[in-house]
């Protein structure tokens, strides 16, 4: 299984589930640097690996680093545990019961919510 999250050069709203991308996170990534990027994690795609028209067979411009990305992928896993345990009805990337999501990332991955 494959997630697909995007990156976008918006800043989030309040409430949404996203992470700013460090400049040296970019630099790794191949990413612009002179643009603040964020990574929009309460909305992504799903896909197979072996089967996705996404990948292309090409080498990558870069990747982000485990230390970066590995605590976001930690707050998202536990993200998805809140948002199935909530009432139906409740936007996913909309705060649960005061609480911030990223709160538990070091300090400068912290999202201000």
């Amino acid at each position: 299984m494959l997630l697909l999250f995007p990156i976008t050069s918006q800043p989030p709203h309040a409430g949404r589930f996203a992470v700013e991308i460090p400049a040296t996170e970019k630099r790794r990534a191949g990413l612009d640097i002179a643009l603040r990027l964020w990574i929009v994690l309460d909305e992504y795609n799903q896909d197979v690996v072996g089967k996705s028209f996404y990948l292309e067979p090409e080498e990558p411009l870069g990747r982000l680093s485990r230390v970066f990305f590995l605590p976001v992928m930690k707050e998202f896993i536990a993200y998805r545990a809140r948002a199935r345990s909530e009432p139906p009805g409740l936007i996913p990337g909309a705060r649960m019961r005061g609480s911030c999501p990223m709160r538990s990332l070091p300090r400068a991955l912290q999202p201000a919510c």
